[in-house]
């Protein structure tokens, strides 16, 4: 009889251990799935898929750090395999927004769109250009969509690109500022007249307006370094730099498009090849005119931070490293390595601005 009693607790003890088993279970799934939605949710994943699929990967190209993005070198973040259909999955880890491309081989087939942490992107791919539309919904995929739009309009369309790469580079200074100017107001129409371009997002705002703004000061820039390269200087009228006001120059927060990075390098160097023009050169009267020497003494004189670091980092690494190599190294370090090749002292140039 005792063990009867035994044998029946033990079966009750081990029917009631299911039961709660049963109960917990659907529970247990339950968090499962939300916190399998929750990473879905925080998941960014791009998708494709391409009408004529060449063999290869496809790579999510974009700037792991400041330092990469002061350089302008993007890298690799992830890739994907393009399967027999055409189709590839991306799914890269991306902390904060992110200006990228999308590259298969030698080609770009999709270049400076932007990202958000958990945005869901899809693109189809045509003809052997490989043109690129957006299949997706959403305020990311609307604002990437319209981008597109925004290069083919003013960098693809065959009659724009004629001007703009090659008739431009033979305009007389009045004519190439009439031009850019033009062009400039141009873009600025086409991006205020696109309500889904304006988006909701302020990033999305300041991504597209900073980028015209300082691509039209980047073609002016250019447009002189190329004359002064073939060996025909110009000296356009202060018009022509009408850009050139502190707040526009040093402006922190267009740090969200690389052209800003461009722009700040580019108008460095064009600082530095009009003052030696003028025979404003070397700023330490005696000393050999060194032009990464005397570029560094005008960042550190005459920018504050972070543009400033922003100088500094590219101009030191293209001069010690031009490989790459050294790219995660502290800027300080860096620099005690420049001023130590090139015997620039404390006195000459301070340290700290």
């Amino acid at each position: 009889m005792d063990n009867f009693v035994y044998v029946s607790v033990s079966r009750f003890m081990v029917i009631k251990r299911v039961y709660c088993c049963l109960l917990v279970l659907p529970f247990l799934l339950w968090m499962s799935c939300r916190e399998n939605e929750a990473e879905l949710q925080t998941e960014t994943r791009i998708r494709g898929k391409m009408e004529f699929p060449p063999a290869g990967k496809v790579y999510f190209m974009s700037y792991p750090d400041s330092v990469r993005l002061f350089l302008g070198r993007q890298e690799a973040m992830d890739s994907a395999e393009v399967d027999k259909n055409g189709a590839f999955i991306l799914k890269p880890s991306v902390r904060m927004p992110a200006v990228f491309s999308l590259r298969c081989g030698n080609m770009d087939l999709a270049a400076n769109l932007l990202i958000r942490p958990g945005d869901k992107l899809d693109f189809k791919f045509s003809g052997k250009d490989q043109e690129a539309v957006v299949d997706s919904k959403g305020e990311a995929s609307d604002f990437n969509a319209f981008l597109l739009r925004f290069i083919r309009q003013f960098y693809k369309e065959p009659g724009v690109k004629n001007q703009y790469y090659i008739a431009s580079n033979y305009m007389e200074p009045p004519a190439f500022e009439e031009y850019t100017l033009g062009r400039r107001d141009a873009m600025l129409d086409f991006y205020k007249t696109d309500d889904v371009g304006t988006g909701k997002d302020p990033l999305f705002r300041d991504y597209i307006h900073f980028t015209i703004q300082y691509e039209f000061a980047c073609d002016r820039l250019m447009y002189i370094w190329k004359k002064r390269m073939k060996g025909h200087p110009v000296t356009p009228d202060s018009a022509y730099f009408s850009f050139a006001e502190p707040g526009f120059i040093e402006n922190p927060k267009a740090f969200v498009t690389p052209s800003y990075i461009r722009f700040i390098n580019l108008y460095l160097k064009e600082s530095y090849e009009s003052k030696v023009e003028r025979g404003e050169l070397p700023l330490v009267k005696g000393l050999a005119l060194i032009p990464s020497v005397e570029k560094y003494r005008m960042a550190r004189s005459g920018y504050h931070s972070p543009v400033q670091e922003a100088l500094l980092y590219n101009l030191i690494l293209n001069d010690l490293d031009p490989g790459g190599k050294a790219g995660g190294a502290a800027l300080d370090s860096l620099e005690k390595v420049f001023r130590h090749k090139y015997s620039i002292t404390e006195k000459s140039v301070p340290l700290k601005k």
